[in-house]
């Protein structure tokens, strides 16, 4: 048994010496960020984000476009013929026989030079300046005239409804690009946040790690002085060294942990494109603080209701899907449509006055003109209807989801906030009795009342005690983000403003 008792003395020994070969910390690289520094390289260096910066340019591109078919359009246009007819046989009645006679060729040539557009309200007008130039076997001929034509349609087609229901809805995507673009960058930003806080907790763990490292190091080396002289036995000797070798491990864990939370930082962060940036750790210099209240739930939900982007993006949804539901009950309608036509001639065929009677109006003409056409079922229109009635109930009904969803997620991220608080309260008092009752142990031990054994599993608890302090603390960062989330104010909060072109974003 002696013999078994060495050899485990040995064998702790040798873990407790391959413990003591822990690399300093002043041997590594280090890098400090902030908070605030990891937000602003989240949302300026984050590849992804980046991505989805890119996707308002898309809907505003799609808005141009939706306004393309109100855009005048200026023509113009030149035509020329020339006219050869074969001979013509002309009776001589002096001969009494007929004869071949030529016929001159007939020349003309042609401009017009007009502008259209369309109106919201279904109106199309458009004016032309035409000019004419023919010449036969007499003299030349000009003539001049210019035209308004304008058509209205009076039931199908007619309306702001009916003819601009593509740039409403392209609007309304277009906010709602804005809105995600607000939503992706408060989503990296709480991302950025919560792995912040892994670091900060895993640093935190590993410290109390090393704390519990350098006790049971105090320990044994108390311990192996008492039995040297006697005053402690072989066992507990190695008691002592396997609380060294078990806190060791503990340093392996919580280091293992530190390089998973500095890696998933360096990700978000995009550090990892720096030269070296897989090499060197990260300290964050930001520390936990305990928010002494948060504003009654009416007004936090009143704050939701108005920034959470999902509750935006439920409303546009809505107004898009009533915006669809007038242009397809426009469909249903018969066509009447109206149209005339003034023309303002010139009376002179004279190159030099061809035009000298327009401005005058001398010689005015004008039609009027009725067109009805009623199609017979119409049954595609009306199944367009009626899904656009569905789509619209459809779309209340998420938007009331989604408020309902936003309720639940404020109640519960304050909840969570309040029970952080508390939590903290708990776990601090705990911390404090577990290392009154350490120091009552210690004093146990040197009075001879107590073992190393006993002693160091007091010291588990009070380590486990300051873990669970440090995770309280955390938590309670984790709960204010994800509140901050819920009302849609995480971004405002941290001066983060986006740029209304969608292209740029800005830390105020």
């Amino acid at each position: 048994m002696k013999s078994r008792a060495v050899a485990e003395c040995v064998f702790v020994a040798i873990l407790n010496a391959f413990a003591s070969e822990v690399i300093p910390a002043s041997q590594e690289q280090f890098v400090r960020l902030s908070l605030q520094e990891c937000r602003i390289r989240a949302l300026q260096n984050n590849l992804s984000f980046r991505v989805q910066r890119l996707q308002p340019l898309v809907s505003e591109a799609r808005l141009k476009a939706a306004l393309a078919p109100f855009d005048p359009a200026i023509t113009a246009s030149f035509s020329g013929s020339r006219t050869q007819q074969p001979n013509s046989l002309v009776f001589d009645p002096s001969t009494g026989t007929y004869i071949s006679q030529s016929v001159p060729a007939q020349n003309s040539l042609g401009t017009r030079l007009g502008i259209s557009k369309a109106f919201s309200f279904g109106t199309n007008a458009s004016i032309n300046l035409n000019n004419s130039w023919s010449k036969g076997s007499g003299s030349s001929n000009y003539g001049s005239n210019i035209s308004l034509s304008v058509s209205q349609p009076l039931l199908r087609g007619f309306g702001r409804d009916a003819n601009e229901a593509g740039i409403r809805i392209a609007r309304a995507n277009r906010e709602t690009s804005m809105k995600q673009i607000v939503a992706d960058a408060s989503a990296a930003v709480q991302k950025v946040e919560s792995a912040y806080w892994d670091l900060v907790s895993a640093r935190e763990n590993l410290r109390v790690a090393q704390m519990s490292h350098q006790y049971a190091q105090q320990l044994l080396e108390r311990s192996r002085a008492r039995a040297e002289t006697g005053a402690q036995a072989l066992r507990d000797v190695i008691q002592a060294e396997a609380g060294v070798a078990t806190a060791y491990q503990g340093i392996i864990s919580a280091e293992a942990r530190v390089r998973d939370a500095e890696d998933t930082l360096r990700r978000l962060t995009n550090i990892a494109a720096m030269e070296d940036g897989w090499s060197f750790g990260i300290i964050p210099t930001d520390t936990t603080h305990i928010d002494s209240g948060t504003p009654s739930f009416d007004s936090l939900f009143a704050a939701a209701l108005e920034n959470n982007p999902a509750v935006f993006q439920a409303a546009q949804a809505v107004e898009t899907s009533k915006f669809t539901l007038k242009y397809r009950y426009n469909g249903l309608l018969p066509t009447l449509d109206a149209s005339t036509e003034i023309v303002l001639r010139d009376g002179d065929r004279t190159a030099a006055k061809s035009m000298d009677d327009l401005p005058t109006a001398a010689y005015p003409s004008w039609t009027l003109g009725l067109r009805f056409s009623v199609p017979l079922g119409n049954r595609q229109s009306e199944a367009s209807y009626r899904e656009a009635i569905v789509a619209v109930r459809t779309a209340e009904l998420e938007l009331q989801d989604a408020r309902q969803a936003v309720q639940a997620d404020v109640r519960s991220a304050l909840r969570r906030v309040e029970t952080s608080r508390q939590q903290i309260a708990a776990a601090e008092e705990t911390k404090r009795l577990r290392e009154s009752t350490l120091e009552n142990e210690q004093e146990r031990l040197r009075l001879g009342l107590s073992t190393n054994y006993d002693v160091l599993q007091v010291e588990r608890d009070v380590a486990d005690a300051r873990r669970a302090y440090v995770e309280a603390r955390v938590e309670h960062e984790r709960a204010l983000l994800a509140l901050d989330v819920a009302t849609g104010l995480l971004l405002r909060k941290r001066d983060i403003g986006v740029e209304m072109d969608g292209s740029e974003l800005t830390s105020r």
